[in-house]
């Protein structure tokens, strides 16, 4: 289930909560995708030494 300002306002959230929310949501977001890059990059390197 995606993360929406429309399923956040039926919970009723304000509007200044919603944009704090998905902000922080969007950087947690970010940092995980960084982090996976980072282990994919690792692997890679790896993979490579065994070879």
């Amino acid at each position: 289930m995606a993360l929406t300002r429309k399923m956040l306002k039926a919970m009723g959230i304000e509007d200044e909560k919603i944009d704090q929310i998905i902000e922080e949501h969007a950087e947690s977001a970010n940092a995980l995708t960084t982090q996976s890059d980072e282990f994919k990059e690792a692997a890679g390197k790896a993979d490579d030494h065994k070879k």
